[in-house]
């Protein structure tokens, strides 16, 4: 029982990180970094993640890194260009 646990919480963890990672690169007019990387605040422009496959416009960006969260708020647009 004990191992079944430990293996039910691994499996977790490891498919957590492969499933829900995505980080972004900020093509914008002005960006902040803030919390020594924590959280990025950007304007103006698009965010594109590292795999190119989802590229977002906007007029701000609020990223929090730990959480994994991107928020983009004002005119937007959203490409999946694997769906094309």
């Amino acid at each position: 029982m004990k191992n079944k646990f430990i293996a039910l919480i691994l499996t977790y963890f490891i498919l957590n990180s492969f499933a829900f990672s995505q980080e972004f690169s900020f093509k914008t007019k002005k960006i902040e970094i803030t919390k020594n990387g924590e959280f990025i605040t950007a304007t103006d422009g698009k965010a594109v993640s590292n795999n190119g496959d989802l590229e977002i416009s906007g007029n701000k960006f609020k990223y929090d890194k730990n959480r994994n969260i991107l928020n983009v708020s004002g005119n937007g647009t959203i490409i999946i260009k694997s769906q094309r």
